[in-house]
């Protein structure tokens, strides 16, 4: 099945074909490092992790690069404010925003490049513009001529006389166009900066980017991606300079994903409406988050509100429940036989081909020749469950279907679990969902987590949020099974009453009684369950 993606540059999706499969070389604008990253900052940096996963699951082999931005004027006004050196900052702000990345679980990259790494290369580069007159010196400062690049807006389909229209473009009467952009900045004598044979000065932003793709992955790569405020003018220059001094296209596919918004407004420091990673997941956490992220599609604004927050919460609850479920009676199947699949059992499962394998501990001894009655329809749609999940996913990333494709299959086995199912035949029915969610959760960094700690954390922040306290709820069920073992009945139910007020529920069985949150509520909002 072919893997369709949409590229920026020629505005609609494409077939995937790398420039030489497998291998495929991604590059990743990463942040400007001067304080704690906010969290549409790492909307990116979850979703382009799915996409090299998604990329490794189609059997490419990815070398993903992902930059540090570490001379930039915001740091060195961080660090006059602060009365640090500005690497000072720099290293500061890497090492925070590597906590933050861990804590999300997501995959290592193969390269963080650092622009203080690679000056010889900017300046190396920057003279070769100066040689093809694509760039001109002014007072000690290069300029990119965009006049001299008959391709310029190529790639975000804008003409040149509109070009700054909208755009972060500073105003400089010296320029011989006013879209010529900085590719080196003159600087104080006492401010940081690097010798050059034009002068004393740092690097542009745009620069840095092209010089550190070409350093490390060569002058043509499959992947840029960044976020849709980086298309202009940060990609077009990169593109510009890029093309200018080497022949051929720069990149085969531009990706950009869109920006979370706040109040309508799209979230950055400068409007002030901002959540830093670290507060976010101090307060909820990277489960929540990246499902946030991955549960709309890449290319659409997420307002991001208390209600989504939510509606996170809820679904996340939904899965969780349900993989504790499958793992309860799969374990319940295992001891009432005392024994296991074989590896050839588990091949013969008609709808277990092309899944994960499961774990020892998921193996049981069910017979696999349930072709008959009610196993057959649930065989077919566990089948067509991975087959939607695999068209969605190769459709452009359209993760909301895939999602709502497990949501589905979660369904159907809490509608059979509800009935007088056969037991043996859930339990087949369990674990095989359970292997398609463990399967594609992986794939996006989603759903690996233990079921039970898990949800008491959950229900840990639940209780956190609606200000309730756990000791006071388990004395009151105490008390309530201390009523009903007394058969009072009434205060039993009065007290069920008060807990579910509270937002508790509370489950009796033969074995136990145990209280869970309704997730419901949350954060004084209400939403549908998902």
């Amino acid at each position: 099945m072919p893997f369709l993606i949409y590229n920026s540059l020629s505005q609609k999706k494409e077939v995937f074909t790398p420039l030489q499969a497998p291998q495929v070389k991604m590059y990743c604008c990463g942040p400007t490092v001067y304080d704690l990253l906010h969290i549409g900052n790492f909307r990116g940096a979850v979703f382009f992790n799915f996409l090299r996963q998604w990329l490794e699951h189609k059997g490419y082999q990815v070398t993903y690069a992902y930059n540090f931005t570490d001379v930039d004027d915001k740091i060195l006004n961080r660090a006059k404010k602060e009365n640090k050196e500005m690497q000072e900052i720099a290293s500061k702000y890497i090492a925070e925003f590597k906590k933050d990345f861990q804590a999300l679980k997501l995959k290592k990259h193969e390269y963080n490049p650092k622009a203080t790494e690679f000056l010889s290369d900017i300046i190396k580069l920057i003279k070769t513009l100066l040689q093809k007159d694509k760039a001109y010196i002014i007072d000690k400062d290069v300029f990119f001529s965009i006049s001299h690049f008959s391709d310029y807006g190529k790639l975000s389909q804008r003409k040149k006389e509109e070009l700054l229209s909208g755009a972060r473009v500073a105003i400089d009467k010296r320029k011989k166009h006013p879209g010529d952009f900085a590719l080196w900045k003159s600087c104080a004598e006492k401010e940081p900066g690097w010798d050059t044979p034009w002068g004393r000065g740092r690097p542009g932003w745009h620069i840095e980017c092209t010089t550190m793709i070409f350093s490390l992955l060569g002058h043509n790569i499959d992947i840029h991606g960044g976020g849709t405020d980086l298309l202009f003018p940060h990609h077009e220059n990169e593109l510009a300079q890029a093309e200018a001094a080497k022949k051929g296209p720069f990149v085969k596919y531009w990706i950009h994903n869109n920006m979370f918004t706040f109040g309508g407004e799209k979230m950055a420091k400068s409007t002030g409406n901002i959540s830093t990673m670290r507060s976010f997941l101090e307060e909820y956490n990277g489960e929540i988050f990246k499902y946030l992220t991955l549960s709309s599609h890449y290319r659409s604004k997420v307002e991001v509100s208390e209600n989504k927050i939510l509606h996170c919460f809820q679904a996340l609850s939904r899965i969780y429940t349900f993989l504790k479920t499958a793992d309860l009676l799969i374990d319940s199947v295992l001891h009432q036989t005392g024994q296991k699949f074989t590896s050839s059992e588990l091949r013969r499962s008609p709808w277990g081909r092309n899944l994960q394998k499961p774990q020892d501990s998921d193996k049981t001894n069910i017979d696999n020749s349930h072709d008959k009655g009610n196993h057959k329809s649930l065989s077919q749609s566990i089948q067509l469950a991975q087959q939607n999940i695999e068209k969605a996913l190769n459709d452009d990333l359209n993760t909301p279907i895939a999602m709502a494709t497990l949501f589905t299959l979660i369904r159907q086995f809490n509608e059979n679990n509800n009935s007088n199912s056969n037991k043996k035949e859930l339990a087949i029915y369990a674990r095989d969902i359970k292997n398609i969610i463990i399967k594609y959760g992986k794939i996006m960094s989603l759903f690996q987590e233990a079921p039970e700690p898990f949800l008491q954390e959950m229900d840990g922040i639940f209780l956190r949020k609606n200000k309730l306290n756990r000791e006071i709820i388990d004395n009151l069920v105490a008390e309530r099974g201390q009523a009903r073992k007394n058969k009072n009945f009434k205060k039993a139910d009065k007290i069920r009453d008060k807990l579910w007020d509270m937002n508790i529920e509370v489950k009796d069985s033969p074995q136990e009684t145990v209280w869970e949150t309704k997730k419901t509520n949350f954060l004084s909002s209400k939403n549908e369950e998902p």
